[in-house]
């Protein structure tokens, strides 16, 4: 009797994600198209980023060229910051 209610189970499971999954298979055509499509995608995000990053790095040089002192004083901040960090984190680690 179980064995048949088990059985029942596993059929309607199966027909389920039968059911659920996709039939369709794509072609290799449609695969190398896809592909291609990812790749210049990709490659246009890319030149995107490397963009920005050059507004960003160019914009960072010309404020560090006019204003010399605020560039220091922030240096010298996050190194403060960074070495009480790394005090706090080793004092925490050993209690």
């Amino acid at each position: 009797m179980k064995d048949n209610e088990v059985k029942e189970r596993l059929k309607q499971s199966l027909s389920v994600m039968e059911e659920s999954s996709p039939g369709d298979k794509p072609t290799l055509n449609e695969m190398v198209t896809q592909v291609k499509q990812t790749r210049q995608k990709q490659k246009k995000e890319l030149y995107i980023f490397f963009i920005i990053a050059l507004i960003f790095i160019t914009g960072i040089i010309l404020f560090i060229a006019s204003e010399p002192l605020v560039f220091i004083v922030f240096q010298a901040a996050a190194t403060i910051l960074g070495i009480g960090f790394l005090i706090v984190e080793r004092r925490l680690q050993h209690e």
